[in-house]
């Protein structure tokens, strides 16, 4: 199973859905206005534990760990 991000083309609004890996897209529909008119879109996703490699602080974007509110 995998989570897709989907647009409606009629309504226009953006949605997610578990969809299985063999499952074909055909018959998927709008949850909003049942249309099938949908397009698949790019999802962002999260990726924990980097850290710019600039930053000597994983909790914030400062390179400077005394001026972070961490207090490292």
């Amino acid at each position: 199973m995998a989570v897709y991000t989907y647009k409606c083309n009629n309504c226009h609004k953006d949605f997610e859905l578990l969809i299985g890996v063999n499952q074909e897209s055909a018959g998927l529909v709008c949850p909003y206005c049942k249309s099938k008119d949908l397009i698949r879109t790019f999802s962002s996703f999260l990726i924990r534990g980097l850290k710019k490699a600039s930053s000597s602080c994983s909790s914030c974007s400062s390179s400077n760990c005394s001026s972070c509110s961490s207090g490292r």
